[in-house]
């Protein structure tokens, strides 16, 4: 510019002496970014100028060939000439992909991006090699959340209940402060897991999950304890042989993969993956807790303990209805027996005045 400041024009030029060539390219890709050059001709000259810049035979390069001479156009005192880029087409395992604006293409988690473009007809080769760190780090945040989740189950598992916090009732809520009243809430929530029957299936399903082999694996890689990832403890916590781990990926990354994601067709729970398995079972673990308890406190949900307060609640209602007829009869009974001596009083009354 002319103030000495760069413009962001999204182009780089250059000059190679050794061929003694003159370049300038568009950083961007795809039909919609192009370069145009513009020569102010001055007036009377314009043809002139626009016949000497046709003679730099300025060309544009397409697969690694310069085309034929592109022309300036002269309008007025200006002559422009104008190049685009063009969209990429590939193939890929036999499949056509056109108008790939940026140059990439995403294929089964596959990310591709196009460098320059090759004559038609010929095939590149694609290697694509496992990225071991990666995998390596998967694996070590799987062990990690299993036993930060191992964890949080026995802490509620084995949680036990405060023998004198019995759930407040409002009389003796209104005595308290509200910071008396949530510490006493807590302690009685205490236990309200403890030894429950659906947490102890779900610990038991972990750690079947993770101990059995998975048949669909190829080889001696067949289970966590062959890459690697075995119990410490007798709460099933994992531990990681990070060596051990490293050589069955050299060896065999296929089958690492295969223990942990493998889903089987006919959806047989020996031949699923470590992760698969843990998926199926916990999600069928949940449902059963959510038919059984709910997943809100509306207890109209359907759930077997919304069913049960239900019933609760209609037995307190048929009681309170039982009760209120039964005072209603006391009453009458003691109305009755009001009239009844007021009578024999007024009777007596009569006879001691005779």
């Amino acid at each position: 510019d002319s103030d000495g400041k760069k413009s962001a024009l999204n182009i780089t030029a250059s000059y190679d002496a050794v061929s003694d060539a003159f370049s300038i390219v568009n950083t961007k890709s795809g039909s919609d970014n192009k370069v145009s050059l513009s020569v102010d001709t001055g007036a009377g000259s314009a043809a002139d100028t626009t016949a000497l810049l046709n003679n730099l035979k300025l060309g544009q390069v397409s697969g690694g060939a310069i085309s034929a001479p592109l022309s300036f156009t002269a309008a007025g005192t200006t002559s422009t000439l104008e190049a685009a880029g063009t969209n990429a087409s590939v193939k890929v395992d036999g499949r056509t992909y056109t108008d790939l604006q940026d140059n990439k293409l995403q294929v089964n988690g596959v990310t591709y991006t196009f460098k320059k473009a090759t004559p038609a007809g010929t095939t590149a080769q694609v290697t694509i090699a496992q990225d071991q760190e990666k995998l390596v780090e998967n694996v070590k945040k799987f062990v990690e959340d299993y036993n930060k989740l191992l964890d949080d189950l026995h802490g509620r598992y084995n949680n036990n209940k405060y023998p004198d916090y019995e759930v407040l009732t409002k009389e003796q809520e209104a005595s308290m402060s509200h910071e008396q009243v949530e510490k006493w809430n807590e302690r009685a929530k205490s236990g309200l897991l403890y030894r429950d029957g659906y947490l102890r299936s779900i610990i038991s399903d972990m750690r079947d999950a993770v101990t059995n082999r998975v048949g669909s694996a190829p080889g001696r890689y067949n289970n966590l304890a062959a890459i690697g990832i075995t119990s410490k403890d007798q709460s099933g916590h994992l531990q990681l042989d990070e060596n051990k781990l490293r050589t069955a990926i050299a060896a065999e990354p296929d089958a690492v993969n295969q223990i942990f994601s493998h889903t089987d067709d006919d959806d047989n729970y020996g031949d699923n993956g470590v992760a698969t398995r843990l998926a199926e079972r916990l999600g069928k673990r949940m449902e059963s807790l959510k038919n059984h308890a709910g997943i809100t406190a509306n207890k109209s949900d359907r759930s077997e303990l919304g069913k049960l307060i239900e019933s609760y609640e209609k037995q307190m209602s048929d009681f309170k209805q039982l009760m209120s007829s039964f005072e209603n009869q006391l009453y009458k009974k003691y109305n009755a027996m009001e009239e009844a001596i007021s009578k024999l009083s007024s009777q007596f009354g009569f006879f001691s005045g005779q």
